[in-house]
């Protein structure tokens, strides 16, 4: 028994380290999104000033600074997220130790121990409770993080078109492509990130299941 409420503890102490991991991830994408988003309004303005030949880098422009906020929206909801996680963490933490508690007491306190079987049952079924609601909250993350795997995937189609459509920039054309290169550069980052943080939350939803 001993055992076995040593690896719990050893368990949650994992998960909020997994916790702080994953949480500093989501703010770098949630600083990165903002960055695209601030070089897509630089150059769609860039765009408008040359005039209609580059028009279609221009709705490329839009379509990426859409796609930067929406991007940052679901960044912003997972850290909500990953925040009340990070609550049902630390209280799964708090029951196992007071359960751990609980059973050295019982050792003790032989005389008492019919009181003490009722209060250590009733700190399992929380246990319980809590562990199957820390596996759900992993899961809910991971098909968000899945979903916002496949908008930066639209990103990076989007960053491809704007390097095709900077090329009908004559002048411009160079400074154009330097841009639509970067932004699409910080979207491919952003997509390995995302990828990264997927693999890291299934790899906690086993251990969860474990």
């Amino acid at each position: 028994m001993q055992h076995i409420e040593r690896f719990g503890q050893s368990q949650n102490v994992h998960t909020l380290r997994h916790v702080v991991e994953v949480n500093a991830r989501i703010r770098r994408v949630i600083d990165v999104a903002r960055d695209v988003r601030y070089s897509a309004v630089n150059a769609s303005l860039m765009a408008r000033r040359a005039g209609a030949r580059t028009m279609g880098f221009s709705v490329v422009a839009s379509e990426l600074r859409r796609f930067s906020q929406e991007l940052e929206d679901i960044m912003l909801a997972l850290g909500a997220q990953l925040s009340a996680l990070v609550k049902v963490a630390a209280a799964l933490q708090k029951k196992e130790r007071e359960h751990g508690l609980l059973v050295s007491a019982k050792k003790s306190m032989r005389s008492r121990a019919e009181s003490m079987d009722c209060a250590i049952g009733k700190a399992r079924d929380v246990l319980r409770d809590l562990r199957q609601h820390l596996r759900e909250s992993w899961r809910r993350l991971g098909t968000h993080v899945r979903h916002a795997l496949r908008i930066c995937s639209t990103g990076v189609a989007l960053s491809s078109s704007g390097k095709i459509e900077a090329v009908h920039g004559l002048d411009l054309r160079d400074a154009l492509a330097q841009v639509a290169g970067s932004i699409g550069a910080t979207v491919t980052a952003v997509f390995e990130t995302l990828r990264d943080l997927s693999r890291t939350i299934i790899e906690r939803q086993r251990g969860a299941l474990a």
